[in-house]
């Protein structure tokens, strides 16, 4: 399994914001989880009601899958964003030293286990340090 899948699976359809531009009609992803009905308006409608249950979600999953004296992993990625009504998207330091393209950056807390925990979403101008920091 992916770590993509896994985290869908973990995350429900919070993930679609990191792959809005994947069409999951077509996608193997979404055969394999038996998405092939879902329109975009399913979606976002998911969407609306699990980003004000995220803290909670992640509170439980903390719970769950952290334990005292285990490792932590987090990891700092990001992905283009293609068009102009994104607050996130901006222009910033770009790991794969394309010009041009605005970003949003992402962190990603697993387990020792790798099971994703909690994700965060921070324009694509923050410093990956920042992404820790308050």
């Amino acid at each position: 399994m992916s770590l993509l899948q896994y985290i869908i699976e973990r995350f429900g359809y919070f993930a679609i914001h990191f792959i809005e531009h994947m069409t999951i009609n077509i996608s193997c992803l979404a055969t394999d989880l038996e998405l092939e009905d879902v329109s975009e308006g399913d979606l976002y409608e998911a969407l609306d009601w699990l980003t004000p249950q995220q803290a909670r979600i992640e509170k439980k999953l903390a719970e769950q899958h952290l334990h005292e004296g285990r490792i932590v992993l987090y990891d700092v990625s990001f992905t283009y964003y293609e068009g102009n009504h994104c607050p996130l998207a901006q222009f910033g330091y770009n790991r794969d030293k394309k010009r041009g393209k605005r970003q949003i950056v992402f962190g990603l807390l697993l387990n020792q286990e790798g099971c994703p925990v909690s994700i965060d979403l921070f324009p694509g101008h923050t410093a990956d340090p920042k992404t820790v920091a308050p």
